[in-house]
């Protein structure tokens, strides 16, 4: 009997250990203990507390509101040329970039180093002493697509472009002047057929005859007040689409717009005196032209804005005496037409060629009118141009 009860008792006993050995709330070994703290760890960082168990691999959410660090220079800034700085929010690492501010522009000694930060000068830069004795004149050799001109050199001003200073420049694509530079020579910049930007300092006074004629890219320039004069064909055949005239200028000189195909308007203010032929003719783009009121400019003269095809509008104001021989002969779509009352004559066929039917806005009365030299119709129109005047004084 007692052998039969030892196998029940056996088996007994190995249930009791199989069921200790799967009872979770007792682990067996220090490893499991392990796993449980490693487990805790990844808890806590999942709840945003990653700087107390030292994990940095977790990626920082973006901050509402970035706070940054200090700024620290990446790119030094020179002569001419902006610098950069760069700095991060200390949150979340999100950059920022700013420009440092140049650090003016470039001064050459003899030797052809900057004064100002050592680099070396374009061998291809030619200066003149000019007959003061205390500046230069500037000159260009090279084939480069931009160049930045010296506001001095041997520390004395760089105040002027020499004659044909870049002309035939075909890579030239853009110029800047410093603020020192007074005049811009003839022909300085002619057909430079590539060029598309020139600054034009407070400081220029004069520029030169020719001096941006063929300038095909030229779109745009600004005449700072100051200038008084534009030369013998200084924007002739350029590529201008707009000019502002300042009411410094007292002279527009012969063909000084001449052929710019592109240009579509044109307003002469009152400080204008005299006017050379030509001076805005063969503009087949051109629609509007207006002479302000109180004009200087007693005399439009010969051909001033002859062929130009678009042309629609012309208002002259107040101020005007003469207007020339052909002065707005094959304005083939002229229809409008506003006239002072200061008008004393009117040139041979000078509006020869217009549009058929010829509306004239008189600023005067119709007696005025008749005192006109030559006010009828047949000696400054087509034959076949129907001629309707509006008096505005009746």
């Amino acid at each position: 009997m007692k052998k039969y009860l030892i196998l029940p008792i056996l088996l007994m006993a190995l249930s009791l250990c199989f069921l200790s050995a799967c009872d979770g709330s007792n682990p067996p070994s220090s490893d499991r203990g392990s796993e449980s703290v490693s487990s805790g760890s990844s808890d806590n960082t999942d709840s945003g507390n990653s700087s107390s168990n030292g994990n940095t691999d977790a990626t920082p959410k973006p901050c509402s509101k970035h706070t940054f660090g200090e700024w620290e220079t990446v790119k030094e800034s020179n002569c001419g040329t902006q610098g950069e700085k760069r700095r991060s929010c200390t949150l979340c690492g999100h950059p920022q970039t700013s420009s440092l501010p140049k650090q003016g522009e470039h001064s050459y000694g003899d030797p052809g180093k900057c004064l100002v930060c050592g680099n070396a000068m374009d061998e291809n830069f030619l200066f003149t002493k000019n007959a003061d004795g205390e500046s230069y004149s500037f000159g260009y050799a090279g084939t480069a697509s931009s160049v930045t001109v010296p506001a001095t050199y041997n520390e004395m001003p760089v105040t002027a472009l020499v004659d044909y200073a870049f002309a035939d420049s075909y890579t030239l694509k853009s110029v800047r002047l410093p603020d020192s530079i007074v005049a811009i020579g003839t022909g300085a910049f002619a057909h430079c057929t590539s060029l598309t930007s020139v600054n034009t300092p407070s400081s220029l006074k004069t520029i030169g005859s020719e001096a941006f004629s063929g300038c095909d890219a030229l779109t745009s320039f600004k005449l700072p007040e100051g200038i008084e004069r534009i030369e013998y064909g200084t924007f002739m055949n350029s590529g201008l689409k707009s000019v502002s005239l300042p009411k410094s200028l007292t002279y527009i000189g012969e063909d000084a717009f001449n052929s710019c195909t592109a240009l579509t308007s044109v307003k002469i203010p009152s400080s204008v005196s005299m006017m050379e032929s030509g001076a805005f003719s063969a503009c087949r783009a051109l629609k509007e032209v207006t002479i302000e009121n109180g004009s200087k400019l007693k005399e439009i003269p010969r051909n001033a804005f002859s062929s130009n095809q678009s042309l629609n509008k012309v208002t002259i104001g107040e101020g005007v005496e003469v207007i020339g021989s052909g002065a707005f002969s094959s304005t083939l779509r002229l229809g409008t037409l506003s006239l002072p009352s200061t008008l004393k004559s009117m040139g041979e066929k000078a509006f020869y060629n217009c549009a058929d039917s010829l509306n004239i806005k008189y600023n005067g009365t119709m007696s005025d009118w008749e005192k006109i030299e030559d006010a009828s119709p047949d000696n400054w129109v087509r034959e076949d141009i129907t001629v309707v005047n509006i008096y505005v004084n009746m």
